[in-house]
């Protein structure tokens, strides 16, 4: 990731719009931002990180308030613009935050909503992509690699961020550093395995006591009593005891089976035998009645035979009867067709008749295509009175049109006071003006406020002065007393080296202590100081004022503005309305053309259209041939044509049905012969319904199929070998109940004592599936807990580190290998980073402790006992580390541009060489490194510079220096 340029306006300490170019310091690999405190060195960050997260690194909370530049006016824009790149994608990014500006219509301010756009560079154009702060912000987390956090740690290394994570303790790098490594799931894993590991449990106690009840609901099966503790033993003496009862009753039931069969055997032989012997008695029966039938049922086959024949010729006799009927029905409509083709022509009907139809249907052309004529002719007559019409509106819409083009020509012919150009640059120009003398009146007010600053200050000077002189007076006059309260009799005086006294100086008034004297100086500094700032602010107060004086007031102008605009609001709309009839004009003068040559045409069209009239009229009138009209005549021939071809139909069918007739006689005598009949009479008598066929037919079969059956029946062998007398299973039958019942109660207390054994069982074996069960979820249950406990750094985990914390440790021993290649160069080799891995108090964080190793000792000591120039440069290693390792956590992506905002002037000049020379290291591969300090002397280490400097109005400007 690279980024290329960032711009700013009403941002920060930056009103008017400020330009950074990046790209300009490829070459140098690095860069100083340099400016005196307060400038607004780090709000180029701020405004770099705004673009891409929306957040800034030095405000917490109030963002979108805090970053709007308090410079700006109600009518100042505040946006930020950065372009960047990565993965070969070049992007730009623009912001604005939310703000007050002045209503466009009416008074009062209305909020400026907080807008975000996303472009991205393609073939040399800039594609939208995105628009809205969410959409945004949604398209940049795919884009960028990073987070906000993780930015913060490896792109931009702002004020006191890296040196806050040296010093910090084990909780709050373990908050860091879980956000810079996603680390959440390790913890989320920890609260699921401890969540388990309660479920688990409770879903043991709940077996057990399932598992108590299954043993309760056995003994009280068995109505026995439960031992304290039930064992295998105990469940398999149980299981034995069903077991032998059921056998035993099992034994009973198949006995009392084998009895009860025994006797229903011999019954059912009795019952089978019976069966026959009443089986064969009834053949005998059907067999006597049959033979007393046969004579009567040989005369009905007979009838049938014939009536099956005669039904046979049945169909014949009805062909014949049908084309009979169809004959006579034929000559009928033969008649009536002949009679009224004569009736309608009024002559007998034609031998020729194909001839005469020929001649028919010639005419009737002839008559249909004069019918069309006179159709032609009524439609004509109509389109010529239509042209006419026409002929006169497109005249009459040309006079109209003559009319508007001369009042159009007028509006072009008037004459222009004052175009939109000069209209439109006079009322920018007065805006211009008017937003000169508001702000000149704003600076007139700050500078009347800047004066009466000073006089206050000046005053205050004066008062501190004044205190000042005083004291050095007072003390300046009892100097002599404070001195001979120090001599000693007998030694030598400071002065004048006597050693004798007589007569010194008395001290007068309060004493004046040198604390008092340094205080009131210190308060004459401040003063001083405080005159200097309110003396600068005069001065830049004036030179805002001189720099938007002018000759006239707002007032006036803002008088001028509003004449300037509504002569400019004319001039539009006299512009509009000479463009729109101009636009006019052409499109007339095109409709002028198109309706003149319209008429033309409607001339040509109407002579055109006489000429087919007259050619119609005459060619209607030679088709009439006497009628009123052409229509009546087709009428009449369509008439004549219709009835001369009804009489040819006739007369086809008429012969038709006639050959018919003969073919259907021919057929009917065949069949009459064919079927034994001598003459259609006999074959008539002997027909007899198909309802009295069928019957019949049914009747004889009947008879036949039982003959065949009985006589079949009597033939079988079983029945020939049974004796005459029929036998009495009734003996028997009483004995059959009686074993049956016997059986059934076997069967009764079989099945009692197997469900019994069966429940038994069951019973038995859920209580040992249970046991089963049970152990084995002990095992897994002590493997869960034994893990969970390891996760949640409790036994057995001697080193009571959380899974989280020890990935953390893994992350931070890789960040500190990275930060000591770093630090080796920077102290010379006198410090290391060493990774704390004690166990910590109460155990969750232990693992994330640093200390630094001191090599000139070789004792570990903490972080916080380094000078500032120390911890300056380890705070530096670890966090060039930290970017390191968090790079590589990223996916490898190339961070080319690098912003190091912190104190460099903590460094003596040696440090800072060896620190300049690590710098310097970060450049390879075309990084480019920015580095923030107001360190004087890093201007003469770093030539490439950008210089935030304080503009004569307060806000501040962005200048790059060579």
């Amino acid at each position: 990731m690279r980024i290329h340029s960032i711009e700013m306006a009403g941002f920060g300490p930056f009103l008017v719009p400020q330009r950074v170019d990046f790209d300009a310091f490829a070459d140098d690999g690095i860069f100083l931002i340099q400016g005196r405190t307060g400038a607004g060195k780090s709000s180029i960050l701020d405004g770099v990180v705004y673009a891409l997260y929306n957040s800034a690194p030095r405000y917490r909370s109030g963002a979108a308030t805090q970053l709007r530049s308090h410079h700006c006016s109600a009518d100042d824009a505040t946006w930020v613009q950065l372009e960047f790149s990565t993965d070969d994608c070049r992007y730009r990014v623009r912001r604005s935050p939310e703000y007050e500006r002045p209503r466009s219509r009416g008074e009062g301010t209305t909020t400026e909503r907080p807008t975000a756009h996303l472009w991205r560079l393609d073939g040399g154009e800039w594609i939208a992509l995105e628009a809205g702060v969410r959409p945004v912000a949604q398209a940049l987390d795919e884009i960028l690699p990073l987070s906000c956090q993780q930015f913060l740690q490896v792109v931009l290394l702002a004020q006191g961020e890296f040196a806050r994570f040296l010093v910090a303790d084990s909780a709050e790098r373990k908050a860091l550093l879980g956000a810079l490594f996603d680390t959440k799931r390790f913890e989320t894993l920890d609260h699921l395995l401890q969540e388990r590991v309660s479920r688990r449990r409770a879903e043991m106690e709940r077996a057990a006591s399932a598992n108590a009840t299954l043993v309760e609901a056995l003994a009280l099966h068995l109505r026995v009593d439960a031992p304290a503790e039930p064992d295998e033993e105990w469940l398999a003496g149980l299981h034995d005891m069903t077991a032998a009862e059921a056998a035993e009753a099992e034994a009973t039931r198949v006995a009392a089976r084998r009895q009860m069969e025994e006797v229903r055997t011999e019954w059912e032989r009795l019952r089978a035998v019976l069966t026959l012997q009443e089986r064969r008695d009834s053949l005998r029966r059907t067999l006597e009645q049959l033979e007393e039938e046969r004579e009567s049922v040989a005369r009905l086959r007979e009838v049938c035979d014939r009536a099956v024949a005669a039904q046979n010729v049945r169909p014949a006799l009805e062909a014949r009867a049908r084309h009979a009927t169809r004959l006579r029905e034929a000559r009928v409509e033969l008649t009536k067709a002949e009679a009224s083709y004569e009736e309608l022509c009024g002559a007998t009907v034609p031998d020729d008749l194909p001839g005469v139809r020929d001649a028919l249907v010639g005419e009737v052309d002839a008559a249909r295509r004069a019918l069309e004529a006179e159709a032609r002719l009524a439609a004509t007559r109509s389109q010529v009175a239509e042209a006419e019409r026409e002929l006169v509106g497109r005249r009459a819409e040309v006079e109209a049109i003559d009319t508007e083009l001369g009042a159009l020509r007028q509006v072009l012919e008037r004459e222009v006071t004052t175009s939109v150009e000069k209209a439109s640059a006079a009322v920018h120009e007065l805006v211009d003006e008017l937003t000169r003398a508001r702000r000149h009146a704003t600076a007139t007010e700050a500078s009347a406020l800047a004066e009466q600053r000073l006089i206050e200050a000046g005053e205050s000077r004066t008062r501190a002065s004044a205190a000042l002189d005083e004291l050095r007076r007072l003390s300046f006059h009892q100097y002599a007393g404070r001195l001979a309260e120090t001599l000693v009799e007998g030694e030598a005086c400071p002065v004048c080296g006597g050693v004798e006294h007589p007569s010194p100086a008395p001290r007068s008034g309060a004493p004046v202590q040198d604390e008092d004297v340094e205080q009131a100086e210190r308060a004459f500094d401040e003063a001083q100081q405080a005159y200097e700032g309110a003396k600068a602010a005069r001065a830049a107060a004036r030179a805002t004022e001189e720099a938007y004086a002018g000759a006239r007031t707002v007032e006036v102008l803002s008088d001028r503005v509003e004449e300037a605009t509504g002569v400019l609001r004319q001039a539009e709309r006299d512009e509009r309305e000479r463009r729109d009839a101009a636009d006019a004009v052409t499109n007339l003068s095109e409709r002028r053309q198109q309706c003149a040559e319209a008429a033309a045409g409607l001339v040509v069209r109407v002579q055109a259209l006489g000429e087919t009239i007259d050619d119609l009229v005459q060619r209607v009138e030679s088709a009439r041939s006497g009628s009123d009209s052409v229509a009546d005549r087709l009428d009449g021939l369509r008439a004549h044509l219709t009835a001369l071809d009804a009489v040819t139909a006739s007369r086809h069918d008429e012969a038709r049905a006639y050959a018919d007739h003969l073919a259907a006689t021919e057929h009917l005598g065949e069949a009459v012969e064919q079927h034994g009949f001598t003459d259609e009479q006999e074959c008539l008598a002997a027909a007899r319904p198909a309802e009295e066929i069928e019957r019949l037919v049914r009747r004889v079969r009947r008879h036949d199929e039982a003959w065949t059956v009985t006589t079949t029946g009597l033939a079988d062998e079983a029945l020939a070998a049974l004796p005459d007398v029929l036998v009495d299973p009734a003996p028997l039958e009483a004995r059959v109940r009686e074993a049956a019942a016997d059986h059934d109660a076997a069967a009764a207390a079989a099945g009692v004592a197997a469900q019994r054994h069966e429940t038994t069982a069951d019973l038995v074996r859920r209580v040992r599936t249970a046991w089963s069960r049970g152990a084995a979820e002990r095992r897994e249950f002590e493997v869960l807990r034994r893990l969970a406990a390891s996760v949640h750094g409790e036994q057995p985990n001697t080193r009571r580190l959380r899974l989280e914390s020890y990935v953390l440790a893994v992350e931070l021993e890789q960040i500190v290998l990275a930060a000591n290649r770093r630090l080796q160069v920077m102290s010379d080799g006198r410090y290391a980073l060493l990774l704390d891995d004690r166990v910590a108090t109460r155990g969750n964080n232990s693992g994330l402790g640093v200390r630094v190793l001191d090599h000139h000792t070789q004792e570990p000591r903490t972080p916080e006992s380094l000078s500032g120039g120390e911890k300056f440069l380890a705070s530096l290693s670890l966090a060039l580390g930290l970017s390191e390792v968090v790079t590589n956590r990223a996916g490898g992506v190339s961070l080319d541009t690098l912003f190091i905002d912190e104190g460099f002037g903590s460094l003596d000049g040696e440090t800072l060489d060896l620190a300049m020379h690590t710098l310097d290291s970060l450049r390879e591969h075309g990084r480019t490194v920015g580095v923030i300090s107001h360190v004087e002397v890093m201007r003469e280490r770093i030539p490439a510079q950008l210089h935030v400097e304080h503009a004569p109005g307060g806000w501040s400007t962005i200048r790059a220096l060579a």
